[in-house]
């Protein structure tokens, strides 16, 4: 019986201190034109599977090892960036554009008869660039 008690009471000794070894890092995501929040942006834990979305005010937390490693930020038309963590809790970052992902768009044409709508215009063919 105090074999069994003396384990119990290891068991629950050593809990938190396996729990410990996790940390949580929060932070917040702007874009780098204006300083806007970037509701949306993935937040992940490089080579793992481990991750988050920002909020509608650009916030995260993530659940991380607290042998740290690096985020990756990524959204659409914006410039994925990996920053590492260290022994960082707080992770702000600012994200620019990435016009090179911008720069195709695919045109689809749908309609009946003789309406056709486009669904997308290329920017170029706006600004008189491409005849």
């Amino acid at each position: 019986m105090k074999k069994n008690l003396l384990l119990v009471f290891l068991i629950v000794l050593f809990i938190p201190l396996v729990r410990a070894q996790d940390r949580t890092v929060t932070g917040r995501v702007t874009a780098s034109e204006d300083g806007s929040s970037l509701p949306g942006v993935n937040v992940i834990l490089k080579g793992t599977s481990n991750g988050a979305v920002t909020d509608a005010d650009g916030n995260y937390k993530l659940t991380i090892p607290s042998t740290g490693g690096s985020l990756v930020f990524s959204f659409i038309g914006l410039q994925t960036t990996e920053i590492p963590i260290g022994d960082r809790t707080v992770v702000d970052v600012s994200l620019g554009l990435d016009v090179t992902q911008l720069s195709e768009c695919p045109v689809l044409k749908y309609g009946y008869g003789l309406e056709i709508y486009l669904s997308c215009i290329f920017i170029d063919h706006i600004r008189g660039l491409v005849p």
